[in-house]
């Protein structure tokens, strides 16, 4: 039995010039990266975005430090590329509440319904601009406070703060979908 690679494994592999070990990570995250920048570009937009995410993984490789954690990385680069895309077309950016692609976006994230992710979309969009990175990096991205804080550029107790104003905000917003969603931050 082999023992499966770690992420930053298979980015030191990678940056070494193993292809397959760029696949194995494009297949690790594509679809948390998806779910995480969805509230930031709308679902008809968040693959192209994660597309181009990856192209920038790719040319941006040599300046990965070798050591550092592959997750925070990836998901900076995901929330420039999806804040790059809102600053070069704010008309893209959309809230739907039932459209053909909604039931492609959080294929095995907290959201597995069309109808709830559709709810949950709209509620995460209405929190400030900080609170909703936190929210995506923590609960969408299935990121860690420290990670979270690393990708965002603030200290840990800021991150934590703003996920508990966060959460304190979208749980009468979600009403009992965040119990049934698992909202974090305690009960709802």
């Amino acid at each position: 039995m082999t023992a499966v690679p770690s992420d930053e494994d298979l980015m030191d592999r990678y940056c070494a010039g193993d292809a397959a070990a760029f696949s194995a990570l494009f297949r690790r995250y594509v679809r948390r990266l998806v779910r995480f920048v969805t509230p930031y570009v709308g679902p008809a937009q968040a693959e192209d975005c994660v597309q181009q995410t990856f192209l920038k993984v790719h040319t941006a490789r040599g300046s990965f430090r070798v050591g550092a954690r592959v997750a925070p990385w990836l998901f900076a680069i995901a929330r420039h590329q999806a804040l790059d895309h809102l600053r070069s077309a704010p008309r893209r950016r959309e809230i739907h509440d039932g459209d053909d692609h909604a039931g492609r976006v959080a294929v095995d994230g907290p959201v597995r319904d069309p109808r709830l992710d559709a709810a949950v979309r709209a509620a995460i969009a209405t929190l400030p601009d900080d609170q909703r990175d936190v929210v995506a990096l923590h609960w969408l991205g299935g990121l860690s406070f420290p990670e979270v804080a690393h990708v965002v550029g603030a200290t840990h107790e800021a991150v934590r703060a703003r996920a508990t104003r966060a959460y304190t905000t979208l749980r009468p917003r979600l009403g009992p979908l965040a119990i049934e969603l698992q909202l974090p931050g305690g009960p709802a």
